[in-house]
């Protein structure tokens, strides 16, 4: 989330499996919301893209205000970060596309 309450941005996100996304009073930009994301494995909490998913190169930019937070590691279990290097567009979610 960027800004306050009522100017909030949920932006490149990937919301996968059942359930109802509401947030109220958000803007919402280029996020995916899918029973099968084309995540790795949900069963064994790897949240990578695979070669299919829909979400690579699908993210936008954000605004230059916000550019410094923007990610730069990737989620690793258990806690280590990977550097997260952008192909192309930004992929949507929590990983880059290898």
């Amino acid at each position: 989330l960027q800004g306050d309450s009522s100017a909030s941005i949920v932006q490149n996100n990937i919301f996968a499996g059942r359930g109802d996304f509401a947030l109220r009073e958000a803007a919402t930009r280029t996020n995916l919301t899918a029973e099968s994301a084309g995540l790795a494995s949900r069963a064994r909490f790897d949240y990578s893209l695979t070669a299919s998913s829909k979400a690579i190169d699908a993210g936008s930019s954000v605004d230059p205000l916000f550019e410094s937070s923007l990610p730069v590691s990737e989620y690793a279990h258990p806690s280590d970060g990977v550097e997260r290097r952008v192909n192309g567009a930004i992929d949507i979610g929590a990983h880059e596309h290898r």
